[in-house]
């Protein structure tokens, strides 16, 4: 769960995506239903100092993640690597599809494999939901996409 916390604190970057390189990708109302009835959808509690409510008109994750701009993360709390390592880097993020009314993002996740010197990409599904205390939507809980394994 810290990892997409960390995603909705990332750097937005200008440059923004137009709809001619929008990978056009739709779900059906099935998939979107066994989805949130499998999703943790209640908000989790942090101890952060930059957890508090008074703040939450600077924390719309929502508005981050549907700005229909992509955004390169400047820091992130996971590595790609299983040792630990960190060997991306470059990681981009590239909203794919939204749904307004389940608060649901597809974001086409691109990064640099130092290692191989390689680009990778992977999709990412999350639910935006608000933590303990907020009415502001200000948590990404994000699934590798289309799977029920939360993050």
């Amino acid at each position: 769960m810290l990892s997409v916390l960390v995603l909705a604190l990332c750097l937005l970057i200008s440059g923004g995506i137009s709809e001619d390189n929008v990978e056009e990708t739709s779900t059906t109302d099935g998939e979107l239903e066994e989805t949130t009835l499998t999703t943790l959808l209640s908000g989790p509690v942090f101890n952060y100092s930059e957890t508090n409510p008074e703040l939450q008109n600077y924390q719309d994750a929502w508005k981050f993640v549907t700005s229909n701009e992509s955004f390169l993360m400047t820091y992130r709390n996971f590595n790609t690597n299983p040792t630990g390592e960190n060997t991306t880097m470059c990681v981009r993020a590239t909203m794919i599809e939204m749904n307004e009314t389940t608060h649901y993002v597809l974001h086409n996740i691109t990064y640099l494999n130092t290692t191989s010197n390689k680009t990778m990409g992977f999709k990412k599904t999350y639910y935006v939901i608000s933590s303990d205390g907020y009415t502001t939507k200000n948590v990404l809980n994000g699934t590798a996409a289309f799977t029920n394994e939360s993050e």
